[in-house]
Order: C-alpha cells, then sequence, then structure tokens
C-alpha cells in the first residue's frame, strides 16, 4: 500500500481539488500519502489495488470500489480531528478536504446507484506518464466491471481527462462547480 500511496500522490499533488482544500504545497505533499494510503486501504478491503511496474518498480495505480453503499468512508480517511492531519495540513485545510469529499460522495450518489465498481484513483507518476501506462491500468479494470457486469463510475478535476475516459466508454454526466474546484462525473455503461 505504500507505492500505490506515494504514487497517487505524486500524481495528484497538482490537482485541483488538492491545490483548493490544502494550499500550501509542502502541507500537500506530506498530506496526499496518508489520505491516499487509507482510499488504499478501503479499495483493499472492499475491491482491489492495481499496480503497474516498470523495470521492476511500481509506476501505476488504479484504486477500485466494488460495493453499493458508499463511494469511500471519507470521514474515517481525511477525519479533520485526525492528529495527523491536523498537525500536517491545519484544521481549517482539513474541513476544507472534507467538505470536497462529501460533496463527491453526494454527487456520486446522485449519478448512480446500485452495483458498480467505482474508480476512486487512477494515478501514474510524473515521469511515466503518456506511456499507456494508465490505458492499462484502466483497461484491466473495465475488463473485470465487464465480466461482472457492472457500470463503473469516477470524477475527474481534469478537463484534459475528459477524453481520455471517453475514448474507454465512459460519457460525462455533467461539469459541476463544488467547492472551489470543477469536476466531471463520468459513467460507463456496462460493457462499455
Amino acid at each position: 500500500m505504500g507505492a500505490a500511496a506515494r504514487i497517487a500522490a505524486a500524481a495528484f499533488v497538482d490537482d485541483p481539488l488538492f491545490v483548493h482544500t490544502v494550499p500550501d504545497l509542502t502541507a500537500r505533499t506530506s498530506l496526499l500519502p496518508l489520505v491516499f494510503g487509507g482510499i488504499a486501504r478501503e479499495c483493499l478491503r472492499d475491491g482491489s489495488v492495481d499496480l503497474v511496474e516498470r523495470d521492476g518498480a511500481p509506476v501505476g495505480v488504479a484504486l477500485w470500489l466494488d460495493r453499493a453503499d458508499s463511494p469511500v468512508r471519507w470521514r474515517d480517511i481525511v477525519d479533520p480531528t485526525n492528529l495527523k492531519i491536523a498537525t500536517i495540513a491545519g484544521v481549517r485545510a482539513g474541513l476544507a478536504l472534507m467538505a470536497a469529499q462529501n460533496a463527491l460522495v453526494a454527487l456520486h450518489r446522485q449519478v448512480i446507484d446500485g452495483p458498480q465498481r467505482y474508480l476512486a484513483t487512477l494515478a501514474v507518476l510524473p515521469t511515466h506518464q503518456g506511456r499507456g501506462v494508465a490505458s492499462e491500468l484502466l483497461d484491466r479494470g473495465l475488463a473485470i466491471a465487464d465480466e461482472r457486469e457492472l457500470p463503473v463510475y469516477l470524477e475527474t478535476n481534469l478537463e484534459r481527462n475528459v477524453d481520455i475516459y471517453r475514448r474507454k466508454g465512459f460519457i460525462p454526466v455533467r461539469r459541476v462547480e463544488e467547492h472551489g474546484f470543477i469536476t466531471w462525473p463520468m459513467l460507463r455503461p456496462v460493457g462499455g
């Protein structure tokens, strides 16, 4: 799980959601491994953690949840009263992050209800982006969804990712401005 958290933290350090909620780069860089470590633990319990290696080292990760009840239990991962988060980012940033994540959970529930695969995180080390790692991870996860006859849901906070996901069968549901950042919830029907 350490590799998954490190990869995701490196890939998401400039993500608009995290830049907005934790503006201080030093705090964000320290906080993200904790956040993604929590997400990875959640996915390991209720989904899967898929890594891609190049030259014997992990360079990409997909964190999947396979359940219908709740996309992610954010209060367990980024509880602003968590001493680590309060120490690293401050209570204000912890509250902002939790509010943004709770808004995403509510959005998720508006878009899809019932059995599904949820792509909680797709991350590739910046040095390996644009080399097919994300496609490989996505194709493997989508094959599992197709095998299980499940739709797939995700959110992206980067407009440039919308077309990438479209090519894999995802449909943008809408563009949403929440808590100071923009996100695109996307849904892939069964079989893409």
